[in-house]
């Protein structure tokens, strides 16, 4: 069936559909009220389209569709096909392996508690999932010590006892119902205390040792109660490091979310909020296959987010209206079985509490731009055999269009990372220059004749724009000055088609791939040198015009 017919039977009923490319590659998953209207909007010339819809209209080979009986049902079928087939203009998580979570298996007689990245229908009670790992095993190490439950993999069939129990029951760290130690019923009451706290709900649980420990005194059970003494100090001690952020003790996901434009990227900050106190947040970072909307980003974080979190909370505060709100709502709903609140607060706490969720989506964003920088630079010391890091690169380019007012710039990365307030305009003062070979050769010298006589610090890596001259007048240079342990590249363009562009050092030529991230940087410092001088040229160009017709 064509692509043209499938299109014209497409049901009116809710659902999820897939277009896929040439090779038959899904590409995009969407879900629809009404199935014909929303795929049939693509296709539609005569209405104004968005560019995303554009982009995915020139992409569309085929497409295939599914029926859900309701919109909830579409919205988590979208969810699903999502994170199985990762389509590439859909907004997806950017490492989207799966994470941890806690698992209790409350269908056992003696749960244990164990980390798994699957959630089964199985009848136990999960947890989770946990973005750092290292929050995950402080939280179960913090578990095993306060409560004593079970970590291990022993099969407690009913009526066989074990005749020695593990390490874990010497150093306290499990209550040995291998062995009988414990009865069905207090271990039932203290998995149950864990579930409390895996919950936030740590004052709640407090509240009920004190009762406990005041009830253990009074039958005489001094050392039961030392015991349950010693777990509601502990639990005080983790909640003096939750910071209380709402009075009003509710349950409440703070979402924050911030973008960086070059390359584009996106981070979401999630503040996790139980009885009021700040429990903790995750972090994660989105990959963006087409040009979107905050609120469609939005939307899309929060049904991948909570399509895969066990435990839903009374209220989400979010930055910003999301689409689909009703539909969310109602599914959110049903997974938890109680009503959820969506609000957009414009002032006060919740606001607050957005901005500073906000704060740190940007700051997890420089963070982790910081990290794939010096990984970059690790990677272009390697490609080109430097002696050391190239934190500081510093690259030339020369700009003579009808060969009047020429000019020359100088741009200057550190870290990977463009250091504006240091770059430098040249205007060349040698009129008598032919060719950019020698106004390279002027601005270098001036450049470094400079820095040498302020005693100011050097690059470790210099880039100049073109072919091997350009690279053996730049080294010529710097011999002259005493400097030539200088690292020196050249960056050349094809010089035909179907060429690639060529990096030359000292002794070799080297052609890296087109996909690599090491010649990305090396282009991304060239052209900003290249488009910094263009536009001292212009400038320049813009004045001498004005002069003139002021004579």
């Amino acid at each position: 069936m064509t692509l043209n017919s499938k299109l014209k039977s497409l049901p009116e009923e809710p659902g999820v559909y897939l277009f896929k490319d040439k090779a038959g590659k899904i590409i995009y998953v969407g879900k629809a009220t009404c199935l014909s209207k929303r795929v049939r909007s693509y296709f539609q010339k005569k209405r104004p389209a968005l560019p995303k819809d554009l982009i995915l209209r020139a992409k569309i080979a085929d497409l295939d569709y599914i029926v859900a009986n309701s919109e909830v049902e579409a919205l988590i079928l979208e969810n699903n096909l999502i994170k199985t087939y990762k389509p590439g203009y859909n907004v997806t998580f950017k490492d989207d392996k799966t994470y941890p979570l806690l698992k209790i298996t409350t269908q056992e007689e003696f749960p244990g508690i164990f980390t798994t990245r699957r959630v089964s229908d199985d009848g136990a009670k999960y947890f989770g999932p946990y973005t750092h790992s290292g929050n995950l095993r402080q939280t179960l190490k913090l578990i095993q010590e306060i409560f004593q439950i079970r970590t291990c993999k022993y099969k407690l069939n009913a009526g066989k006892k074990l005749q020695r129990p593990c390490l874990n029951f010497d150093i306290k760290r499990c209550l040995a119902p291998c062995c009988g130690n414990v009865s069905k019923e207090d271990y039932q009451k203290m998995v149950e205390q864990v579930c409390l706290f895996l919950n936030g709900r740590v004052e709640e649980l407090i509240n009920e040792l004190k009762i406990k420990m005041k009830n253990e005194a009074q039958a005489l059970r001094f050392e039961k109660s030392a015991i349950i003494r010693d777990q509601i100090f502990a639990l005080k001690n983790v909640m003096t490091r939750q910071q209380v952020v709402s009075l009003s003790r509710v349950d409440q996901d703070i979402i924050g979310i911030a973008e960086l434009s070059e390359p584009k990227q996106i981070c979401a900050v999630v503040f996790l909020i139980r009885d009021g106190r700040l429990i903790g947040d995750e972090h994660y970072f989105l990959k963006i296959g087409l040009t979107e909307s905050v609120g469609e980003i939005l939307t899309a974080f929060v049904k991948q987010y909570y399509s895969r979190k066990t435990f839903i909370p009374k209220e989400l505060i979010l930055p910003g209206r999301i689409e689909e709100e009703n539909t969310i709502k109602e599914w959110l709903n049903e997974k938890k079985g109680a009503k959820v609140k969506i609000s957009v607060p414009k002032r006060g706490e919740k606001k607050y509490l957005i901005d500073l969720a906000t704060k740190n989506a940007a700051v997890s964003l420089l963070s982790q731009k910081a990290e794939e920088n010096i990984k970059i630079l690790i990677l272009l010391q390697n490609y080109l055999h430097l002696p050391t890091l190239p934190k500081r690169i510093e690259a030339f380019d020369i700009s003579c269009l009808t060969g009047k007012d020429a000019v020359g710039s100088l741009v200057v990365f550190e870290e990977a990372q463009p250091k504006k307030s240091e770059y430098r305009r040249f205007k060349i003062k040698g009129a008598d220059l032919a060719g950019d070979v020698a106004m390279l050769e002027e601005v270098i010298r001036r450049r470094y004749t400079r820095l040498l006589n302020e005693k100011k610090p050097l690059p470790d890596l210099i880039l100049v724009d073109g072919g091997r001259q350009q690279l053996n007048i730049a080294f010529k240079v710097l011999s002259s000055l005493g400097i030539s342990n200088i690292p020196l590249i050249s960056l050349a363009k094809p010089q035909k088609k179907g060429e690639r562009e060529k990096i030359f050092t000292h002794s070799s030529c080297l052609i890296p791939p087109p996909d690599s991230n090491v010649l990305h940087l090396i282009q991304q410092i060239r052209n900003s040198a290249h488009r910094f001088a263009i536009a001292y040229h212009h400038q320049i160009k813009r004045k001498s015009a004005i002069r003139a017709q002021l004579r």
